[in-house]
């Protein structure tokens, strides 16, 4: 903590750096958090998504970056930001958060969750360059950039896996969770709902009943820690050479911890509702516990296993 202090206290790059970057996560936070509401004030569409790892998959991206880059970062020069830079990203990052997700995806033909999401993040991605203009994304960090833009993208398109993969795994969840659940109250009947579109499963102990959707499929975990994984290893690679079996491993052991954290995470939000309190559950559980899983995890991987993975 005192080597930060120092830092910004000498380092005129590293505290227009972190200044810059403390900014931008708030706009960030606020934009996230306002983005649904907006949708709804302007008659939009709003998606009805695990949109908390939409919010979160950022934040893992940055620990990541500082991480892998905290030499270049402390060594960065200072810059003033050209303000023609600053309005025009910023007006056009606003165009693209107010764009109807649902006439885009109509008239290009795509999933409008794939366009809601792809809508925001090239609007957060746009307030990112007003607020760091191109000089330190594209001449210091270019590469950086480059791949956390092309995460971000690609995770838009997460919506489409979970139509493909809901349907071959709704059925091991719901045994697994039922098999928990089980373990704490003899009350639960956990059954497939196959008539409804996407299948659901649906949850009855006493008088509380829930449903388990596609969305709590645990695919956007699955996506989210693969592009993760990728971006370590690529920025922490350097001239060392990647052990491809050693990396194959522990990528599917990370997909398999995910999904075991996911039923407990299920299990859990059933069992708090049911005999705790409802609100808890969805408010506090449902919404941001998966994060945490999946930021523990990465944590455990960016600094014990991927080091591991070079020969």
């Amino acid at each position: 903590m005192k080597n930060i202090t120092n830092l910004l206290n000498t380092n005129k790059g590293f505290k227009q750096f972190t200044v810059r970057l403390v900014i931008f996560l708030l706009a960030y936070s606020f934009i996230s958090i306002l983005y649904p509401y907006l949708k709804a004030l302007l008659n939009q569409d709003t998606i009805t998504v695990e949109e908390s790892f939409t919010s979160f998959l950022l934040y893992f991206v940055i620990i990541i970056l500082l991480f892998t880059n905290k030499d270049k970062i402390i060594k960065s020069p200072a810059y003033k930001n050209k303000l023609f830079q600053t309005i025009t990203f910023l007006v056009i990052g606003i165009i693209f958060l107010l764009i109807p997700s649902n006439e885009i995806a109509q008239n290009l033909h795509l999933n409008e969750t794939v366009s809601y999401f792809l809508l925001y993040a090239l609007g957060q991605f746009f307030v990112f360059l007003s607020i760091f203009n191109t000089k330190y994304p594209f001449e210091y960090l270019q590469t950086e950039t480059l791949i956390t833009l092309l995460i971000v993208i690609a995770y838009s398109a997460t919506p489409f896996l979970v139509e493909k993969i809901w349907p071959i795994i709704f059925e091991p969840i719901r045994i697994l969770v039922n098999i928990v659940v089980s373990a704490f109250t003899n009350q639960a009947v956990i059954h497939s709902a196959l008539d409804t579109t996407p299948i659901t499963i649906i949850v009855q102990i006493s008088s509380f009943k829930g449903a388990i959707g596609s969305a709590c499929s645990g695919v956007y975990s699955f996506t989210a820690f693969t592009f993760l994984f990728i971006t370590s290893i690529v920025l922490l690679k350097g001239n060392r050479t990647i052990n491809w079996k050693k990396t194959t491993v522990y990528y599917i052991l990370g997909i398999l911890a995910l999904f075991i954290l996911n039923i407990l995470r299920i299990s859990a939000i059933i069992l708090i509702g049911a005999f705790i309190s409802l609100d808890i559950a969805m408010n506090l559980f449902h919404e941001y516990l998966s994060s945490i899983f999946l930021l523990i995890l990465l944590m455990i991987y960016i600094y014990k296993v991927t080091p591991k993975l070079f020969k």
